[in-house]
């Protein structure tokens, strides 16, 4: 269906099929549902199918939820209300609203996604859509069980399963089994629990459908609470498997921190802390701030089993940064303790002194003893005696005030240690706090997916900050029926880098947006006069010349030609063996594909040693070639089993080998690659990587 429906003519039926695709594949392949459901989009704006854009607007929101983007899932799943609620269908509206509750509830919304789930509720009672009125009263339930108001919830999943056996709703009744697990879970029934969770899962196995992943977390949850360890391994590990493959990062941050307290428990911190870490970059990646809480929370544990207080009552005040919408005072209690061990630390250090301090004075007192014997022993070495007697008790009194002396210092040299710790911990906090809201601003200028796929066609991103902000950065406009793309990685990463790769962002916006400057070459031109003036650039000795490395390409999709220039970065056109050669490129090749290396030149976008004019490369594009820009983060990574640089020959042969697919599938095996061969090792810098399907319009 899928090879065909490209070769139909645009009507409402392509619409449809489109649909049904998107609705066979939103779970496991939510990139790909995005790309299928924009297409159904796009022809029903043109044929006015105002029920077929609904539907386009609910799939692209459902592909985002997958991916855990709530903020794109809520805007499109209203946009998708929006629309019903224009032609005034009811079953449509019960729909999106259940959407958006789901949506909301998992930002810890549980007010706004109760008043969403009732009305829902009302609506799927008034035109008598049992399937949606027994989603409604599972939500509705396990909004109440949330609020830890256990009655209730009990009352409408009861109610629901009433109605989905009847029925015979099997994802229903399994998503109430999990729910119910849940309830019994928090009593302490532990058995009760496990059942509902095994019915579950076998449920969703069968038919396919439901929260695998949680189902198997659940069930490993229960097996960690009995102490059987491995085998809650072994239903972690296959949830993360389940979750990554369907690319749910929350559920894959969840499962990440049960792995973690499953090796916490088993004693193996490393392995734990390993766990711990890797939820943390998922959760900081999408927001995810309960699951950040939990992986700050569990490697403050996890040090602290160490004997690390220092590193645990760091990740304990990093918790402290989303303690106002999440903290409790178990948590609250915990810093408390970690504090208390802190400073235990540091007073028993002070102690072993005082202790040195008090066998000395002892000493002292033995040696009075002693020349009172010797006093007795002869009156003719009392004067002699006495001399030294005296000689002793001044010496004990200086000896006294200078371990007075000390101590004072030691207190007041602790005193201030306190107060600059302190100070520190509270500049972290603020600091980290902000960086992590600077990651959202960021993100925000970002070209969306919508607005690439208007002016590239069909793409992907692969986009890896090293830190919580990106130094890296991807950009793309249309002009005067050119599309313009560039893929850039500016000096320095995290904070330093962010702040450049806004201020390249801007400065692009100006030259080609506004300014309508659509020449490769004169763009970088442009661009780096622009930097060196922004920057204050002098080229004086000792200067840090901070700038940008970049490779940037524009494309005339109707009469198939591109223009590249770049700056120390290079940008490769994949084609078919049987197409044109790209003359003055290298080349490689697979069996089946070629792959072209059109080189930028040597010198970045900033003031440098060599400021000569950029080269303009001119080529014809032919159907089917893929375009791929990028910076240098990928090629750099170590890893692999000789722990190496990627380079950039295997970069190239990993592309050869995925070109074929489609653009969401490469995607998937350029990110699933990159962390296959990174295994554990840190990620070294940002990374981008874009890839551009050539397709005449």
């Amino acid at each position: 269906m899928r090879e065909n429906v490209n070769n139909m003519k645009d009507d409402t039926v392509k619409v449809k099929i489109l649909l049904d695709i998107c609705d066979s594949m939103y779970k496991p392949k939510p990139l790909e549902t995005i790309e299928y459901a924009i297409k159904a989009l796009g022809i029903s704006e043109k044929l006015q199918y105002t029920t077929g854009g609904a539907y386009a607007y609910k799939y692209i929101g459902m592909g985002y939820f997958q991916l855990s983007d709530y903020v794109k899932a809520i805007e499109y799943f209203q946009f998708s209300l929006d629309v019903f609620e224009s032609i005034k269908y009811k079953k449509g509206i019960s729909n999106m609203l259940n959407s958006l509750g789901v949506t909301y509830s998992m930002q810890k919304m549980h007010s706004k996604a109760l008043e969403l789930y009732l009305k829902s509720l009302r609506i799927a009672e008034e035109i008598n859509d049992p399937l949606r009125y027994v989603t409604a009263l599972i939500n509705v339930g396990y909004i109440y069980s949330e609020m830890a108001i256990v009655d209730k919830a009990k009352e409408y999943y009861d109610n629901a399963l009433i109605i989905a056996e009847e029925k015979n709703f099997m994802q229903a009744i399994g998503t109430l089994a999990v729910n119910l697990g849940d309830l019994l879970y928090d009593k302490g029934s532990y058995k009760e629990a496990l059942n509902n969770y095994e019915k579950s899962l076998k449920v969703f196995r069968k038919t396919n459908t439901g929260d695998i992943s949680y189902s198997l977390l659940s069930i490993g949850k229960i097996y960690a609470r009995i102490g059987e360890y491995d085998k809650a391994i072994t239903y972690q590990e296959e949830a993360y498997k389940i979750a990554s493959e369907r690319h749910e990062k929350t559920r894959m941050a969840e499962a990440l921190i049960g792995l973690a307290n499953t090796y916490l428990k088993k004693g193996e911190i490393r392995n734990a802390l390993d766990y711990f870490k890797k939820a943390e970059f998922y959760s900081i990646e999408i927001g995810a701030i309960k699951e950040l809480r939990d992986a700050y929370d569990g490697m403050a544990k996890a040090y602290a089993k160490r004997t690390d207080f220092y590193n645990a009552y760091q990740y304990q005040r990093k918790e402290s940064i989303i303690k106002d919408s999440l903290f409790t005072k178990s948590t609250i209690s915990q810093v408390n303790q970690f504090k208390v061990q802190i400073e235990i630390d540091s007073m028993l250090k002070v102690n072993e002194i005082l202790k040195k301090d008090s066998k000395l004075q002892e000493s002292k007192n033995k040696t009075q003893i002693l020349v009172i014997i010797f006093l007795i022993t002869g009156f003719s070495l009392i004067s002699l005696f006495t001399v030294l007697l005296i000689r002793a008790n001044n010496n004990k009194k200086k000896t006294n005030e200078e371990l007075n002396s000390t101590n004072e210092e030691l207190n007041n040299t602790l005193e201030i240690i306190n107060s600059q710790k302190k100070l520190i911990e509270t500049a972290h906090e603020e600091i980290t706090a902000s960086i992590i809201y600077a990651k959202y601003i960021q993100s925000s200028v970002l070209p969306k997916p919508s607005q690439i796929e208007a002016c590239m066609g069909e793409h992907f991103i692969f986009y890896r900050p090293k830190e919580i902000v990106s130094g890296d950065f991807y950009w793309c406009s249309s002009i005067d029926n050119l599309s313009v793309f560039a893929a850039v990685d500016c000096t320095g990463h995290g904070v330093p880098g962010a702040f450049m790769s806004m201020l390249g962002t801007a400065l692009l916006n100006e030259i080609v947006t506004k300014e309508h400057i659509t020449n490769p070459v004169s763009i970088l031109h442009h661009l780096r006069n622009d930097i060196i003036e922004s920057l204050q650039q002098q080229g004086e000795t000792g200067e840090i010349k901070d700038g940008m490395d970049l490779s940037l390409c524009v494309i005339d999709f109707k009469a198939m030609k591109a223009q590249f220039a770049g700056a120390n970065n290079s940008m490769y056109v994949v084609r078919k063996k049987d197409g044109n050669s790209i003359p003055d490129t290298k080349m490689v090749s697979s069996d089946e594909f070629s792959l072209y290396e059109l080189k930028g030149d040597r010198m970045p976008v900033s003031i440098h040693v060599s400021m000569e004019n950029f080269t303009l490369l001119e080529f014809d594009i032919e159907q089917d070639d893929v375009l791929y820009l990028f910076s240098d983060g990928y090629a750099d990574q170590f890893g692999g089993p000789h722990t190496k640089k990627m380079q950039f020959k295997n970069f190239k042969k990993l592309l050869l080998k995925h070109c074929s697919e489609s653009m969401a599938e490469q995607k998937i095996s350029v990110e699933r690659e990159f962390y296959k061969w990174k295994g554990d090792n840190d990620q070294l810098d940002d990374i981008v990587v874009a890839g551009i399907k050539i397709s005449q319009r």
